[in-house]
């Protein structure tokens, strides 16, 4: 296999990169890298341990410079900066000093920018100097409008605690007065007396995340915009993965205790268990003693066309959820001890992914002509689950991530809190001017995983082009398309200044890898067998390759699909070759 790599002219193998860019293993003078693109900061993927990775971002600037002017000292306190052995082994730690008694308010405040009406998460570590024994002391949030906030009192010790609580905003002006205030809790505060403090942070949600580090501006991690999402669902090795937009209109996608979802004979037990992205911040789904029916509903509501509902469950006690498009009258039963479908009502197209440590991700497609919002029903655990009976108030079962967006199946999570999000179209290819990849006569050669069934006849992100970035379909050389014809299938289109020349299909297993290698006469090969042999053709010497829709109007939406390597040869292999290279 190795005399491959060195006989292509690109190699792909999904291993670094950084924004905008994916790097290619060869050529090592950095031709074949790939220019990525995607908008906003609202994607997610699996990480390298298994684990959902959202975009996280500290609001708050200089989080860890206390002196720093963008924090008012309030009564004259001080701050001796980098001076302490902070929680990261670092000597970036600050010294506060209070500069006078007080019984009542002394304080060290940070204001910033966030949105109205939406829950933040405030949170700081804090420990006493050697020496100097515990104390309570209250940790103070407030709107900048007014000077009334939350308090929480805490136990300051001789050892690092990270401490946090939650706000929602009421602010109109969208602007919170944020950072920690210092106050007694009935005992007076000497003058002198010092606190450790270090990495403070402030992000939506009502949980606290990962600490970011931060100096004059507010800073993001994970998948922001335009950084290439390697991922790792089902697999030790990374795919490239590669969608298109998609708007999950869900508005809060994992608070079921939030108002915007309904309960119906039930109650919610906020951030319960450790959820997909390793936070505490699932939610408990509880059925009350009511003999009758048990859900949750959300307001968000689709009225015609394909949709596909899809949400994170785990059993508790009990196991039976109902995922419903409630309008529509279909969705699917699973056990989620079992992942046995016991039901699958008026048809609905399913898919039950494992996510690990008990979580399965389960999605319901249905084309729907009647207002049909999304809607979780618990059922009871007999042998024969009835969805109307009397739980005890207390058991129940997890979820986590409810999603609902337009399109034959259900993409990577988008998260939400508030409003409808979406999440926008990846987009990889080589860069503009190449040619030293590119011959005249070529092979290209793919291993991917196509998730699930999309549209027919929109590309699957894998195409050859003779003119760099042109939406003119007579500039395609090469398209790698869902079938139009024929159900899990793909077609692989030759191109002929515009025409489609020849079309090869080959069924495949949606979920699962499968290799091909197509040459430039019209050979193609799949998972180790020749499925078309050559042709009189004469394509053009293609300028571009890549995946995702590449901007290719006639194909109105790029679909799915993880990369897990890609190649391209300027030369037709042999067939012993590409049978060898596709097995």
């Amino acid at each position: 296999m190795s005399s491959f790599y060195e006989d292509a002219s690109l190699v792909m193998i999904p291993s670094g990169y950084k924004t905008s860019k994916v790097y290619s293993a060869k050529p090592t003078d950095g031709a074949g890298d790939l220019v990525f693109t995607r908008s906003n900061d609202t994607a997610t993927r699996v990480n390298s341990a298994g684990l959902i990775e959202k975009v996280r971002t500290n609001l708050l600037t200089y989080s860890q410079a206390f002196d720093n002017a963008a924090y008012n000292k309030g009564t004259g306190g001080s701050v001796s900066a980098n001076t302490v052995i902070a929680p990261d082994g670092t000597t970036t730690a600050d010294a506060y000093t209070f500069a006078s008694s007080t019984s009542t308010f002394a304080y060290l405040s940070h204001q910033a920018s966030s949105t109205s009406t939406l829950p933040h998460t405030f949170s700081i570590y804090i420990k006493r100097p050697t020496g100097s024994g515990s104390r309570t002391l209250r940790l103070v949030i407030s709107d900048v409008t007014t000077t009334t906030g939350i308090s929480s009192n805490f136990t300051i010790t001789e050892s690092w605690q990270r401490f946090e609580f939650t706000r929602t905003s009421g602010s109109s002006t969208g602007l919170v007065g944020i950072g920690f205030a210092l106050a007694s809790s009935g005992v007076s505060i000497a003058a002198g007396e010092v606190l450790d403090i270090w990495g403070a942070q402030l992000e939506t949600g009502d949980i606290a995340t990962d600490y970011i580090a931060t100096t004059s501006a507010a800073v993001s991690v994970g998948p922001v915009a335009n950084v290439p999402r390697l991922d790792y669902l089902g697999s030790s090795c990374p795919r490239l993965i590669l969608e298109p937009q998609r708007t999950n209109a869900i508005t809060f996608s994992e608070s079921f205790d939030n108002a915007a979802w309904s309960k119906l004979n039930a109650t919610i037990s906020a951030n319960a268990a450790t959820s997909p992205d390793g936070y505490t911040n699932a939610d408990f789904i509880i059925p009350t003693v009511t003999n009758g029916i048990h859900s949750v509903f959300s307001g968000a509501s689709v009225s015609s066309g394909t949709h596909t509902l899809s949400v994170f469950a785990k059993k508790g006690v009990y196991k039976n959820l109902l995922v419903w498009f409630d309008g529509h009258s279909g969705g699917v039963d699973v056990n989620l001890d079992t992942l046995a479908v016991f039901r699958d009502q008026n048809n609905s197209g399913y898919k039950i992914e494992n996510y690990g440590n008990g979580w399965v991700r389960i999605s319901v497609t249905c084309t729907v002509s009647v207002a049909s919002p999304p809607n979780f029903y618990i059922y009871d655990n007999s042998a024969t689950p009835v969805i109307s009976w009397a739980g005890n108030g207390t058991d129940g079962l997890y979820m986590w991530g409810a999603q609902l967006e337009a399109g034959a199946y259900a993409t990577s999570y988008i998260p939400t809190l508030g409003a409808a999000v979406t999440r926008g179209e990846d987009i990889a290819r080589t860069a503009s001017g190449v040619t030293s990849i590119f011959n005249s006569t070529w092979t290209a050669f793919g291993e991917l995983v196509i998730p699930a069934q999309g549209s027919p006849g929109v590309a699957t992100g894998f195409g050859l082009k003779s003119v760099y970035g042109s939406d003119n379909i007579a500039n395609w050389v090469l398209g790698v398309a869902h079938s139009i014809s024929s159900a899990s299938s793909v077609d692989f289109v030759f191109y002929v200044s515009g025409v489609s020349v020849k079309t090869v299909t080959q069924a495949i297993t949606y979920g699962m890898p499968f290799k091909f290698a197509v040459t430039s006469d019209g050979v193609v090969y799949v998972n180790g067998v020749e499925v078309s042999a050559s042709s009189s053709l004469t394509p053009a010497t293609p300028v571009e390759f890549g995946f995702g829709r590449l901007g290719q109007t006639n194909f109105s939406n790029g679909e799915a699909e993880r990369v897990a390597q890609a190649l391209l040869f300027k030369s037709i292999l042999p067939p012993a070759d590409a049978i060898a290279l596709t097995a």
